[in-house]
């Protein structure tokens, strides 16, 4: 009995603090997941994990417009090192099915 209620004590001791962290975070940065669509404007402070267990860190400045020919030439780049099978080609119609029928 004495060791759950060291146990209970350490947990609401836990508890506690990290309810001080959230509420001082409030506000703050989050974790997204990648599957999640959120909103970001310029200069929100943003955290990249990568695949291959790397992290890039730094701002969102925006979108940069692309003339049209350099993003058909990206993106052409692009479909042949990642293997064309993984994106349609530009310009093509794609049909997305979803498990649910909607």
């Amino acid at each position: 009995m004495v060791v759950a209620a060291a146990l209970t004590g350490c947990s609401l001791i836990g508890l506690g603090i990290g309810a001080r962290i959230d509420k001082d975070n409030a506000g703050k940065r989050k974790p997204i997941e990648a599957w999640q669509v959120v909103a970001v404007g310029p200069g929100t402070p943003v955290d990249v994990s990568l695949r291959d267990g790397g992290q890039v860190s730094g701002k969102y400045v925006g979108l940069v417009p692309v003339p049209p020919e350099q993003y058909a030439d990206s993106f052409g780049r692009s479909r042949e090192a990642n293997g064309s099978c993984h994106t349609p080609a530009l310009g093509s119609t794609t049909t997305v099915a979803v498990k649910s029928g909607k």
